[in-house]
């Protein structure tokens, strides 16, 4: 959703909450309400309708993003910690059946979402576990030992 409000230039009325001052010119008032207008478009044609339900009454898009932020962003330690499986499981899941660049292509990209999860996170341990994989230590150690879990 971010990429679509950023290039629509949305991104500052949804998810910053950018609105017209008290006594701002008619033409800014015109200005917002048709930016948050083609927002709630979107909003629209892309939320289920039984969670649009939830939203429908909400004054601003903003409201709208920071409900949904709020009902579904999956920042939390529980979230890094399912991603940290998600990588580790894989050698598990092998299937020589299927060719190995299919395997390789399933380790980059778990391996590629957990590193984007530490990256964007403020929180110390994330940015940490970041440097860590940014070596590229983990991708070698996890890679040995699937490749260990396979080949043994």
């Amino acid at each position: 959703m971010t990429a679509i409000f950023r290039t629509m230039k949305l991104v500052e009325v949804v998810m910053k909450g950018l609105k017209p001052t008290a006594g701002a010119l008619q033409s800014k008032v015109e200005a917002y309400n048709c930016l948050n207008d083609c927002a709630l478009g979107i909003f629209i044609q892309v939320i289920h309708g039984d969670i649009f339900k939830c939203v429908v009454e909400m004054e601003t898009t903003n409201k709208i993003w920071l409900y949904l932020k709020t009902l579904y962003q999956r920042d939390t330690a529980f979230a890094l910690v399912h991603q940290v499986v998600s990588l580790c499981q894989l050698g598990w899941m092998f299937d020589s059946a299927r060719p190995l660049s299919k395997f390789i292509q399933n380790f980059e990209s778990e391996w590629y979402k957990l590193l984007k999860f530490t990256k964007d996170s403020s929180d110390t341990y994330r940015q940490q576990f970041a440097v860590f994989l940014g070596n590229d230590k983990a991708k070698s150690v996890t890679g040995w030992h699937s490749a260990w879990c396979i080949l043994g």
